[in-house]
């Protein structure tokens, strides 16, 4: 599961960017991708990664937001 999360979490620092680059709409749908995978990893994780897996949806649901808020999309990112 560690090995996983750190993926992830680099996977972040290339959607963030991906953002700088490219734009929110590009970086937008790598991130809802990883927030799907997030969330099976959720349904999976045992007691003790369950918190970091927590904080990188967290971290991801929150960058969601603020791709959806640059791209216009008010209503997506509340």
């Amino acid at each position: 599961m560690d090995a996983v999360v750190e993926l992830l979490r680099e996977q972040w620092h290339l959607l963030v960017k991906t953002d700088n680059l490219l734009g929110p709409r590009h970086a937008l749908s790598g991130v809802l991708g990883q927030l799907d995978t997030i969330d099976e990893l959720l349904a999976t994780a045992g007691t003790a990664s369950r918190p970091q897996v927590v904080r990188l949806a967290a971290q991801y649901a929150e960058s969601a937001s603020w791709l959806y808020e640059d791209s216009g999309g008010i209503a997506e990112a509340r």
